[in-house]
Parts: C-alpha cells; sequence; structure tokens
C-alpha cells in the first residue's frame, strides 16, 4: 500500500476542513493606475487606481493595485487626470440643413456620421441626448450604437419634436424644408393627437419626450400640453419643454414638465414665482448657454445683453440648488469647441471647476435619470472614463487635451 506523507501542519488543516489558498484577484480588462482621479462625486484622488471588468468599474482605489489587465495604463509622471466620461444633454446628432429627402438623409448617414460621431467621442462626450430629430432614422443609429456596429457615445434620444402648428421648429429652421417640417417634428393642433403621438412614440422606445411649448412667439395651447404631459406619464417617460420666456417656463412647469432644456431666455426670473415653482416641483434644466454666452465667435452687443438676462437666471436657479445639466445644443458644430464654449459660458456665470465637471458629468447624469449607471467613477457603474492632459480643477482648459477615452470599457480613443 502506498503511503502519503504529509507535513503536521497540512495534515492537521485537512482534518479541520479549514485549509484555504491565497486569493488571486481575477483578471481585469483595463487598469489605469498611478492617477488622478476626479471621481465626480465631490473625490480627487492621486496615485489611485481604476479597475475595469465587463465594460463596468470593478474598483477605485486610492492607490496602485497588482491586478492583471489585458489593458494596463501606468499614469505616474505623465500628470494626466481621471475623470468620468461627459454628457451632453442637448444635442441634435443630424444637421437639417441640406437634408430634404429620404435619399438626402441616407446619404447623410452612410458619409457624414460616422465621422461626426467620432467627434464627440474625440471630445471626450460618451453620453449624448438627442433633443429632437428625423425620426425613426436616429432610432436605428441608437440601435446600432447599443449594438456596437457603429461606434459613437452612447445616445439617448426624444425622438420627434411636438410643437404647436406653426411653431419652431417648422417656422424657423425648417420653415422652408417640407421634408425637415414631417421627418423631425409632429405640430399638433388637438389633445387627441397629443396623446396619439405619444402613444406612438412610447412604442418606438424614445428616453424621452419633447415639447416645444413657447419659441418664436408661438405657444402651444394649455390643453394640448396638458395632454402630453398626462399621456407620457401613462407609460412613464419624462416630459421635456422647450420654453423661451419666463411666463412659458412658469405655464410648463405648472403642467407637470420634467425637465426645461433651456433657461428661461427672455424676462428675469427675479421678481417671480420660477424658482419657488422650480424647487417645489424639482425640475431640472439643462445650461445650454454657451451658444449665447462670449465664446461665441458671433457675439454681438445685442448678443451681450441678453447673456446678462441668462447670466442672472442661472445665478438664481443654481442659488437654490436647482440641478443644472450640461448641454451644448450643438446641431452640427465642432463638439469640441462646443463643450468648450459651454464650459466658458458656465465659468463666467460665476460656476467653479468643480461645480462645472460635476454639471458636464453627475449632475448630468441625474438630469437623465441614469445615474445608477453614469456621471460618476465608482464601482459598479459603467466603465465611461476620459484621461486628459493636466488637471482642469486648476485649469479648465486641461478638458481640451483629450488623451485618451474609455466608453463601456473599452479604449475608444488614445492618443497618449
Amino acid at each position: 500500500m502506498n503511503h502519503l506523507h504529509l507535513r503536521p501542519a497540512v495534515a492537521l488543516c485537512l482534518l479541520a476542513g479549514a485549509c484555504s489558498t491565497p486569493e488571486v484577484a481575477p483578471r481585469a480588462d483595463l487598469v489605469v493606475t498611478n492617477a488622478r482621479v476626479i471621481t465626480g462625486a465631490g473625490t480627487v484622488l492621486e496615485n489611485a487606481s481604476v479597475v475595469v471588468s465587463d465594460g463596468r468599474v470593478r474598483e477605485v482605489s486610492p492607490a496602485a493595485v497588482a491586478t492583471q489587465a489585458d489593458v494596463v495604463m501606468d499614469l505616474s509622471g505623465t500628470g494626466y487626470t481621471v475623470l468620468p466620461g461627459l454628457i451632453d444633454t442637448h444635442v441634435h446628432l443630424i444637421p437639417s440643413g441640406g437634408i430634404d429627402s429620404d435619399e438626402a438623409l441616407a446619404r447623410y448617414v452612410e458619409e457624414r456620421l460616422p465621422g461626426r460621431l467620432e467627434s464627440f467621442l474625440a471630445s471626450g462626450t460618451t453620453t449624448i441626448y438627442d433633443a429632437g430629430d428625423f425620426w425613426p432614422t436616429l432610432s436605428d443609429i441608437r440601435a446600432r450604437i447599443a449594438a456596437g456596429k457603429l461606434r459613437g457615445p452612447r445616445l439617448f434620444a426624444v425622438g420627434l419634436i411636438l410643437t404647436a402648428p406653426g411653431g419652431h421648429p417648422a417656422s424657423t429652421i425648417c420653415r422652408t424644408n417640407p421634408y425637415c417640417q414631417k421627418a423631425r417634428m409632429v405640430q399638433l393642433d388637438t389633445p387627441a393627437l397629443a396623446r396619439e403621438t405619444v402613444d406612438k412614440l412610447a412604442r418606438d422606445g424614445v428616453n424621452g419626450i419633447k415639447v416645444v411649448h413657447e419659441a418664436a412667439g408661438i405657444t402651444m395651447s394649455r390643453e394640448v400640453l396638458d395632454a402630453v404631459v398626462a399621456q407620457a406619464r401613462v407609460h412613464g417617460i419624462p416630459v421635456d419643454s422647450h420654453n423661451e420666456t419666463v411666463a412659458s417656463s412658469i405655464e410648463a412647469v405648472e403642467a407637470g414638465v420634467t425637465r426645461l432644456v433651456h433657461p428661461p431666455r427672455f424676462g428675469r426670473v427675479e421678481g417671480t414665482k420660477f424658482v419657488d415653482l422650480v424647487v417645489d416641483r424639482g425640475v431640472r434644466i439643462a445650461a445650454t448657454v454657451g451658444s449665447g454666452g462670449p465664446g461665441n465667435a458671433k457675439y454681438t452687443p445685442e448678443m451681450a445683453a441678453l447673456f446678462e438676462v441668462l447670466k442672472a437666471n442661472v445665478q438664481a436657479i443654481r442659488g437654490r440648488n436647482v440641478l443644472l445639466s450640461f448641454g451644448t445644443d450643438n446641431a452640427g458644430g465642432d463638439p469640441a469647441e462646443r463643450v468648450w464654449m459651454e464650459v466658458q459660458a458656465l465659468q463666467d456665470i460665476g460656476l467653479s471647476p468643480e461645480q462645472i465637471l460635476a454639471t458636464m458629468t453627475r449632475d448630468s447624469a441625474i438630469y437623465l435619470g441614469r445615474d445608477k449607471d453614469l456621471g460618476t467613477i465608482a464601482e459598479g457603474k459603467l466603465a465611461d472614463l476620459l484621461i486628459v492632459a493636466g488637471n482642469p480643477l486648476e485649469e479648465l482648459s486641461a478638458l481640451k487635451n483629450v488623451r485618451v477615452v474609455v466608453k463601456d470599457g473599452a479604449v475608444l480613443v488614445d492618443k497618449r
């Protein structure tokens, strides 16, 4: 008979059933180590590590880690900073200019859209919310991105814009383009049509319902607005409202909209019930201040006067801790330029670098109702990371120095 000779200590552990082996951490897909990490949740870690597996953040460590990974980015000595991927809550992905037929739209999607999506990624933007576009074409684009068949930022969308007869954008950017009027919006003239349209968009899987309650001197009737809000509530879909004046913004909030896609631009909120009402109803507001701010190359004295009103209104909103998201209202411009234009305007309004970065990440995720997965670098969240050269907390222009962009744990941009 063969005898197995064991050391006494090993024999004892077998008899006691208490043997253990050293724990080995499973291999990760990506490790970023020795990095300055702005988590987006108010914490800054120096010489930290972020471990990514299966598209999500597995660990955020305040120190270097020994985890093996398929990709290791050691940022020691680079001066780089890691922060959450940027979120733009107001985009129009497909410019309306020149798209006047199914054929023209198909050509744009085939020839120009891939480059536009890449330009969003290159700006550090990993999530966008389209605030009204050609539908159902955009639905197909959203599905292709989600399936990995098309590179681009994560895409949420409202689908068609709901407006009053002759309202914006029918009488503004689409006024000479019947195809645009048909393919980008529905002009609602009755509550019945409002309910029918919301039902259809809900079946299409939109992420929000967009109404132009008031713009360019035309206001949607209250009964139609009420029908939109009530029917969206049946489906559990948030309602976004486009308003320009203080009075119409108050009416939209009273009607029960979820979000305002712009702060009031005409008239001051001071001395009105607007801010109290927004606070009471928990309404969220997208900033979208950059195009009217000093960073616009076409800035005029008239624009400067309007910006002072907008600036005062945003300051009043911020003074009551109303949630403000980052939105560029980019309808065809270079995403990197529009991001910086928006940052400059927020800085001019008086937000600190910390507040601006939170607006671009955490607060925008909250605005979209996606903060369980997005907006901060934290265990269990989707691994959307932006790495820039420099420290944006010290100099916001570091945001222009994009080096690496990670979305869902995959490195999509690497300019190191």
